[in-house]
């Protein structure tokens, strides 16, 4: 890079403003602020740490982005991704997630252009 050149900004990545959130990184602290209030009321109301964790993992599902939107897919990946480091899915569940992100890109881009409505 040369002197006094601005470092090239990743392709796809969000425009936000300073100090602002993008909506994946708002859509990840939801999902993990879901899972944390799940645990801990599984915790408080006796349950060991494994039932504890599905409980939260199944928060963390749930409070997931839908595939309505360009962003909401974004941010649906960016949940996936970050719940992959949470290890709150098992085996193949994350591919599965992903296919249904890529399918549901795939009609959005297809309804745009005109063709059929999904």
């Amino acid at each position: 890079m040369k002197r006094n050149q601005k470092p090239a900004r990743a392709a796809g990545a969000a425009r936000t403003r300073p100090g602002r959130k993008t909506f994946a990184e708002e859509a990840i602290a939801r999902a993990r602020e879901a899972y944390r209030k799940a645990y801990d009321e599984a915790r408080a109301g006796g349950k060991v740490p494994i039932w504890a964790e599905r409980d939260g993992e199944g928060a963390y599902r749930t409070s997931m982005p839908k595939l309505d939107s360009i962003e909401e897919i974004r941010a649906f990946i960016a949940c996936v991704a970050d719940g992959m480091t949470l290890n709150v899915f098992r085996g193949a569940e994350s591919g599965k997630m992903l296919y249904a992100a890529q399918v549901a890109l795939s009609l959005m881009k297809v309804t745009r252009k005109g063709g059929r409505d999904a």
